[in-house]
């Protein structure tokens, strides 16, 4: 008897990505006082990978990312969320 297995992917990332989407843009609003995490997850949520999130609502997330760099005060992880969102931009098909 074959059973149905969950695809990999959504094994993979832990699930509904909906779900996942809500839960990092909560988490945004936590992490006031780390704008290193904030940028981060920001960066995360601006990650064109669920096809029925609109590309403006991902270009949103970037643009926050990247308002919030200045605020990191550390070069490494600077350094890291500018590389996270010029992936994404990149994928999105944005000249920046």
């Amino acid at each position: 008897m074959l059973t149905q297995r969950p695809r990999p992917d959504a094994t993979r990332s832990g699930g509904d990505p909906a779900v996942q989407r809500r839960s990092l843009a909560a988490a945004v609003e936590d992490l006031g006082e780390r704008p290193d995490l904030a940028a981060w997850v920001m960066a995360a949520l601006g990650r064109p990978m669920d096809p029925s999130v609109p590309v403006a609502e991902h270009a949103r997330w970037l643009d926050r990312a990247l308002e919030t760099v200045p605020a990191i005060g550390d070069p490494v992880a600077e350094v890291f969320v500018l590389g996270k969102v010029a992936m994404s931009l990149s994928c999105l098909g944005d000249p920046r």
